[in-house]
């Protein structure tokens, strides 16, 4: 029954991978884009201090980077909460599979001492044929 399980949710599976991967890169190219708008802030400073740019014009460049680094930090908070909320459900459906594994095992124990007991009354069927068919004789 697993077998059939695993074929049949292998598509669902392999898309979820694909899927996953995705998103890793996506995370990968949003810190990487992090790290460049910090490192224009820091030219960004140098260049003031150094005296290569005004006060203006740093204010006015550096109020872009930081709207782009907080657009940035929001999408990454975002993609985290979707991030918790699908290990949330991948807890939830291994804990369902869990269960139903668990379930089967109950089942087929339940089904084993089933099977016992109906021996057992074979058994003491029989023994009680034997018993009737002994004191019968006994008797003719």
């Amino acid at each position: 029954m697993l077998i059939v399980d695993d074929i049949l949710f292998f598509p669902v599976k392999g898309i979820n991978w694909i899927f996953k991967q995705i998103h890793e890169i996506a995370e990968e190219e949003l810190a990487g884009e992090a790290d460049r708008i910090r490192n224009s802030l820091t030219e960004l400073y140098m260049m003031l201090e150094t005296g290569q740019i005004t006060e203006d014009e740093f204010d006015q460049q550096e109020k872009i980077l930081l709207d782009r680094l907080d657009a940035l930090q929001e999408d990454d908070d975002i993609i985290g909460n979707q991030e918790e909320e699908d290990d949330e459900e991948e807890e939830d459906d291994e804990e369902e599979e869990d269960d139903e594994e668990e379930d089967e095992e109950e089942d087929e124990e339940e089904e084993e001492e089933e099977d016992e007991e109906e021996e057992e009354d074979e058994d003491e069927d029989e023994e009680e044929d034997i018993s009737n068919d002994v004191i019968l004789r006994n008797e003719g």
